[in-house]
């Protein structure tokens, strides 16, 4: 039994580390995002006027790499981990707080097993009250929303600015159509980021007044 058990964690540990190396080796094999922010083809293309003007982006800020704060590849990035995080977080604390609603009647009950029986229903409720306010006031659930939708809002735009750029190579005027595409990308992220920005405080503000709003015992 003990052989069997041994072999079982030598075959949870290979598989976890060949998961690991998995995940990193296609981590690797993805261009940087900076690398594929701006269509290549374009910057060595026949149309030297307009792949001028996207090299010269590079140099700003918001072309810049994701090590550059404020960058597209920086907001991105910084949107993709905290989403995650704040799903683990609102996951994690929802079950917290199932799990411990539910052993509430079952400590009642097991009155034998439970000697100090007042003091674990008094801890199991308070560590509920703890959880609903860490829920109430942190917001995982809305910011991870929050975060999700701009991620797909700063991608979509990103998406919409590449193809104006490609729709721009065949047009005479292809470096003014292009000028103004960029001016609406730019635009189109600061929106984004404001938006989220501003609505993480307003539900933040929410949840506190609603927490002073919560009924006192007389």
């Amino acid at each position: 039994m003990l052989q069997q058990q041994r072999v079982s964690w030598l075959v949870f540990i290979a598989l976890t580390i060949v998961l690991l190396l998995a995940s990193v080796a296609s981590a690797a094999e993805r261009p940087a995002c900076h690398e594929r922010l701006i269509p290549a083809a374009i910057e060595t293309g026949e149309n030297r006027a307009l792949a001028d003007y996207l090299v010269a982006l590079r140099g700003t800020v918001l072309f810049a790499a994701s090590e550059t704060e404020g960058s597209y590849c920086s907001l991105t990035a910084w949107y993709e981990e905290k989403m995650f995080a704040r799903r683990f977080s609102s996951r994690m604390l929802a079950v917290l707080i199932i799990v411990l609603g539910a052993s509430l009647p079952v400590v009642a009950i097991l009155d034998r097993t439970f000697t100090n029986q007042k003091f674990w229903v008094a801890f199991i409720g308070a560590a509920i009250v703890i959880g609903q306010g860490f829920a109430q006031t942190f917001q995982y659930e809305e910011s991870w929303r929050n975060y999700t939708i701009a991620k797909l809002e700063l991608e979509s735009a990103h998406r919409s600015w590449q193809k104006a750029i490609v729709d721009a190579t065949t047009e005479s005027d292809g470096l003014e159509r292009a000028k103004l595409a960029t001016d609406v990308f730019a635009d189109t992220v600061s929106r984004v980021v404001l938006k989220e920005t501003t609505g993480f405080f307003d539900t933040t503000a929410d949840a506190m007044r609603a927490l002073g709003d919560q009924p006192k015992d007389k």
